[in-house]
């Protein structure tokens, strides 16, 4: 009796857990699911398995603070801003560079601060788990938030995300276009940034003034 009382604790328990856990569905497909706006290197080679990852999470970083140190080759100082949901997973579900997976972490109050904050999307150029040893990479900030999952055992939270056109790049830019066939044409992808590739804004700074200091004394 008593095994039988452990094993339905421990099942009990399982099931507690699953039902705190918020479901969210992520593509980046247009809003008639006939296309997509598919990922890509900054060559405009669509990512795959073997090229490239993606992850969803939330930034306690600014955008601008985001761009600055993505500039500066500073990624492992936006990797500690970055709380994620769930795992890194590959951009090509359902083609090189287009995806739709389920995804699926606790956002319980009590458990995680995720619950109603923005979500962002991170993608980069390795199989690996986390950007660290990128060259490249993509962040992109959505208007959606995740959901805040009730702290006792109920239906679990399903949401729908997308990575679309109307997603604020902080790191990356939109590229060529790209036909998958579905029926949509062409759209636009979404390109990685080289790390580090933009100037540093102080350095430009100091740059253009030591430009006008020279103008001016020439001038004189």
């Amino acid at each position: 009796m008593h095994k039988h009382l452990l094993f339905s604790l421990i099942i009990l328990g399982g099931s507690i857990t699953c039902a705190g856990a918020a479901t969210i569905t992520i593509d980046n497909l247009n809003s008639a699911g006939d296309g997509a706006f598919g990922l890509a290197d900054n060559a405009g080679t669509l990512l795959t398995t073997a090229t490239g990852s993606v992850i969803i999470g939330h930034m306690s970083m600014s955008d601008a603070s985001i761009a600055n140190n993505f500039n500066l080759g500073n990624i492992a100082a936006i990797w500690a801003a970055f709380q994620p949901f769930d795992t890194a997973f590959s951009p090509d579900s359902l083609a090189p560079g287009a995806f739709q997976l389920d995804l699926m972490a606790d956002t319980r109050a009590s458990q995680s601060t995720l619950g109603g904050t923005d979500i962002y999307v991170w993608a980069w150029n390795t199989a690996s788990s986390t950007p660290l040893s990128a060259g490249q990479g993509l962040i992109a900030h959505l208007s959606d938030v995740f959901p805040t999952d009730p702290e006792l055992p109920g239906s679990p939270l399903v949401a729908t995300v997308h990575m679309r056109s109307s997603a604020n790049l902080v790191v990356g830019s939109v590229g060529a276009s790209y036909d998958y066939g579905l029926g949509s044409g062409p759209l636009p992808t979404f390109e990685l940034a080289a790390v580090g590739a933009s100037p540093e804004p102080s350095r430009a700074i100091l740059i253009l003034m030591g430009a006008g200091l020279v103008i001016f004394r020439r001038r004189r």
